[in-house]
């Protein structure tokens, strides 16, 4: 379909009289996607396409018309119209179930209880303000699946860095539930097939011991899964959010359209004038439901303490034995490190068998456990490497590679050096060295300064640089033969062509790896013609040093004899560490006489600052931990929050 061919269609299906709310776009979205079955370039297009279309198609009036419903309150049963409150935002809920619950719209809210510190953006993750109700991008979520076996959804990876293919959508209203509203115009509503099942027959369950009940769902994962800015986890379709069921204060349930975090101990919560209470009864029966479901297996359910201390009692009271609930104490349980899950339910589920032999991984005890004596994985390796390495068609190739990498597959790594070696095509290098990034391989300094030495590839060149920012430092000076490389490469990346400036990535690589004794090498870039290598060479000065060294001005109007000015400053700043603690000195952070253990806090405060200063900062506590975390700055925030879980346990 052209370019033109998907712009009409779009305004077609979403002009101004077809229109029933953004709601109603977002929901007829994926099934139009689906039907025309466009490629990945293509359905962003659409996507884009058609969100434009809808947004041009009203003014604000016609939004506000579009996005809320009556003002009138639907409350069960009752028949009582409440004036002055707005309504829930959303479709039209035809539903004889849903009509019977009190619907209202509540404003989007913090996530923590009204008594705790809202100074700070009240997130995990501190997502951008804009971020909150942002549809995800469409990414391809077709499985590579080679001509080999398919079943289904497929989750590959783990919870915090792998993929979801081929997944099951979760109806944004359905018989016993409605996603929430605002997960509901993310489109984080699709998982593997056994949790979009579990869901539902759950809440079908609930429903039949209390007819009328309706449960709320928020995140799950994005269609195709991978990184959302509103979770660490929640991207391989084995993740949800369940918001808690609520009373209100006539003791019929209360569906709202977000979470509310409700008070302890008597968790409650009073919005906009109504008061509403966790209704123990309900959660029980769902939690019951998915701590005895033969469909799945649930590894965790995350649930504030006192939250679960009232569902154990009832429990108790109906009989169910002290030992039982204190083994599912194991399984549920408030998550350490975290804010407290005070308004809804995180569930997970563990990998399938069939997801298994894909390179599904599950994590106990803080590691991904890779399936190394599972028959099926084992299988499964040896036929992608058989296709990746001998295969005469390049996309067989690619797709096997990149599965090798999503599952980690042992032989993988060494068949990527192998092919970067030889005279692969540029496409299967490419794909050698995404394999290489996602397995965390350690690079083999040596394959890849000849590889960047005769690539014409600018994504490619990227992706290597990334992989030997991983180099020891003692290996620094066998990558200076790259700062001769003053080369500015482009290649095709996703919709479009990418430019990389060699030079530049191999000077801010020596901030990454190299030492002191680099420093004379990267002060004369400082007055390169290209601003580019300029800045690159101040950032790589001042984190192989520890310290700013030189003003930013240097890179407009560098002052006479730079080499001369390093020199002096080496007399007296040898010292990386001492530089180091100056630095966090002088830029606010409380520390006196070192940077050690007692000082772990504000290390981890340093992580979201300059780049320099973060990357100093992950060097003193990769030092301080025993190495057991790379060093990144892609998501500094992420960085961040798993610093502060490694810290805490390496010393709790």
């Amino acid at each position: 379909m052209s370019v033109k061919g998907i712009a009409r269609t779009a305004m077609k299906l979403f002009s101004p009289v077809d229109i029933a709310s953004y709601h109603e776009v977002m929901k007829r979205l994926p099934e139009s996607i689906q039907t025309i079955r466009v490629a990945p370039g293509a359905a962003g297009l659409w996507v884009a396409c058609a969100l434009l279309a809808a947004g041009c198609a009203s003014n604000q009036e016609q939004r506000e018309r579009d996005l809320l419903r009556s003002p009138d309150t639907l409350c069960r049963d009752s028949g009582v119209a409440t004036q002055g409150e707005d309504a829930l935002s959303g479709p039209r809920v035809e539903s004889e179930v849903v009509e019977r619950a009190c619907l209202k719209r509540i404003a989007p809210t913090p996530r923590r209880s009204a008594h705790q510190d809202l100074t700070a953006p009240a997130t995990r993750r501190n997502p951008m303000d804009n971020a909150w109700n942002v549809p995800m991008p469409v990414v391809s979520d077709e499985w590579p699946h080679l001509g080999l076996s398919d079943h289904g959804s497929v989750s590959v990876g783990a919870v915090a860095s792998g993929r979801l293919f081929n997944g099951a959508m979760l109806p944004f209203l359905g018989d016993h539930h409605v996603v929430l509203h605002e997960q509901s115009l993310r489109r984080t509503n699709f998982g593997t097939l056994e949790l979009v099942e579990l869901l539902e027959v759950a809440a079908a369950a609930v429903a039949n011991d209390f007819p009328g009940a309706i449960m709320t769902v928020g995140n799950i994962s994005r269609q195709g899964g991978g990184a959302i800015p509103w979770s660490i986890s929640h991207r391989v379709g084995r993740d949800v959010d369940i918001a808690f069921y609520l009373l209100g204060d006539d003791g019929e349930q209360v569906v709202l359209p977000n979470m509310v975090a409700l008070a302890a101990p008597d968790a409650t919560a009073v919005y906009e004038g109504i008061n509403v209470h966790f209704d123990v009864a309900r959660n029980w029966a769902l939690l019951h439901y998915l701590l005895t479901s033969n469909k799945v297996r649930i590894q965790y359910v995350f649930v504030a303490d006192y939250l679960l201390d009232a569902m154990f009692d009832l429990a108790q009271r109906e009989g169910v034995s002290k030992a039982r609930l204190d083994g599912w104490r194991e399984i549920v349980r408030q998550p350490r490190g975290t804010l407290p899950h005070d308004d809804h339910f995180h569930v997970r589920i563990l990998c399938s068998d069939e997801d298994v032999a894909e390179g599904c991984r599950d994590i106990f005890g803080g590691r991904e456990q890779i399936p190394l004596h599972h028959a099926g994985f084992k299988r499964r390796a040896q036929e992608l490497l058989e296709i990746a390495d001998s295969s005469d068609a390049d996309e067989r190739r690619l797709q096997a590679l990149a599965r090798l990498g999503w599952m980690r597959a042992p032989g993988g790594r060494s068949l990527a050096f192998r092919l970067l070696r030889g005279d692969s095509p540029a496409a299967v290098e490419r794909g050698a060295l995404e394999l290489l990034e996602e397995v965390d391989a350690s690079p083999q300094v040596k394959v890849l300064v000849a590889f960047l030495q005769r690539s014409e590839d600018g994504p490619a060149v990227a992706a290597a640089l990334r992989l030997l920012r991983k180099t020891s430092t003692r290996y620094a000076r066998k990558l200076w033969p790259l700062l001769n490389q003053d080369r500015v490469l482009e290649g095709p990346e996703n919709f479009w062509t990418r430019r990389v400036d060699l030079l530049a990535g191999a000077v801010r690589l020596q901030g990454w790896v190299g030492d002191l004794a680099s420093g004379v090498r990267l002060v004369p870039f400082l007055e390169h013609d290209r601003e580019e290598v300029r800045r690159a060479a101040l950032f790589a000065l001042r984190a192989v040093a520890a310290h700013e060294v030189f003003p930013d001005s240097v890179l407009d109007a560098p002052p006479a004899d730079l080499p001369g000015q390093w020199r002096r400053f080496l007399r007296k700043h040898r010292d990386v560490e001492e530089n180091f603690r100056k630095t966090l000195a002088q830029r606010g952070y409380a520390v006196k006489h070192g940077v050690g253990r007692r000082e772990a806090n504000q290390l981890l405060r340093a992580l979201l600052d300059v780049d320099w200063v973060s990357l100093s900062a992950q060097r003193t506590l990769r030092r301080l931990t025993g190495k057991r975390l790379a060093v990144d700055l892609k998501d500094k925030a992420h960085v961040r929050w798993l610093w502060k879980k490694t810290v805490r346990r390496k010393w709790r």
